[in-house]
């Protein structure tokens, strides 16, 4: 059933990109060169952040705060964030659904990734026939069923899409296609997130302000219309650790949480036309 639904999202994403073939060339980058960049070794003091399905690597300058590293990783389910945080083996910290979305934000703005690969040279070409067949998106290695990329680092010649669709991906609350999580099975083909992250991902394509961030806003938010979970008034997404609870209390949250279930309602401006229109 899963393929079934990869093969379908591949034939929506072909039908688009036929549709936008005039606005910036998307098909003309059609060879891959394969990338195994993976993010330079630190002695920095790393500090680890959790909540949800999420964890953020994160050091910044002792001088100014600023953020200097970032590196996200999604947890499949709850019971993969102790090996996790084991793997990392730095000081954690639990922080609430709003910090870690301002976090998710943080990295994804982040200027100096190219200095934090080993190889420098962020903007790989994903490959036509390879992103088709695996529903991503042209040009890039997070837009799509899943993702091309062989660590967080990893973006396609279309950087400033592929950080909008990494971001979403790591959304620290979500509900997979046909799981159970939150008080509901989500019947979708599409994994349902929190809505915090579907703003979020609207406000970052609309900002990268190119035709195949509004192919991409325009297949999301306007075909697809996926719908998004968000808390009812008063329930708190944000349960205090207990004495003797581990550091990985909130990625459990699927299973404790009931949250609800609402209809798509932001409206995606398609801006290509009037991109063919000035040229």
């Amino acid at each position: 059933m899963e393929r079934m639904t990869i093969r379908l999202f591949a034939s929506v994403i072909i039908f688009l990109v036929i549709a936008s073939l005039g606005a910036d060339g998307a098909l003309g980058r059609m060879h891959h060169r394969s990338s195994t960049r993976t993010a330079k070794k630190t002695s920095r003091k790393i500090v680890v952040y959790t909540y949800g399905l999420t964890v953020a690597e994160i050091y910044r300058s002792p001088h100014d705060r600023t953020l200097q590293y970032c590196k996200l990783t999604e947890l499949k389910d709850g019971s993969e964030c102790e090996s996790t945080l084991q793997a990392i083996n730095r000081p954690v910290r639990n922080i609430c659904h709003k910090k870690m979305m301002a976090l998710i934000n943080e990295c994804m703005e982040l200027k100096n990734e190219e200095s934090i690969s080993e190889e420098g040279n962020l903007g790989d070409d994903t490959g036509f026939f390879e992103g088709i067949w695996n529903a991503i998106y042209p040009g890039t290695k997070w837009c799509g069923a899943g993702h091309l990329a062989r660590n967080y680092f990893d973006l396609g010649s279309e950087v400033l899409v592929d950080k909008c669709c990494r971001a979403h991906d790591h959304c620290p609350i979500k509900v997979r296609p046909w799981q159970f999580g939150y008080g509901e099975r989500n019947y979708s083909p599409y994994t349902k997130s929190h809505c915090d992250c579907d703003i979020d991902f609207f406000k970052c394509l609309t900002a990268a302000n190119s035709s195949t961030a509004d192919t991409i806003g325009d297949l999301f938010f306007n075909a697809m219309r996926v719908s998004c979970l968000r808390e009812k008034p008063g329930l708190n997404i944000c349960p205090n650790a207990g004495s003797t609870e581990s550091k990985c209390h909130t990625a459990s949250l699927i299973d404790k949480l009931e949250l609800g279930s609402y209809a798509a309602e932001i409206k995606y401006l398609n801006r290509t036309c009037t991109r063919r229109s000035r040229s």
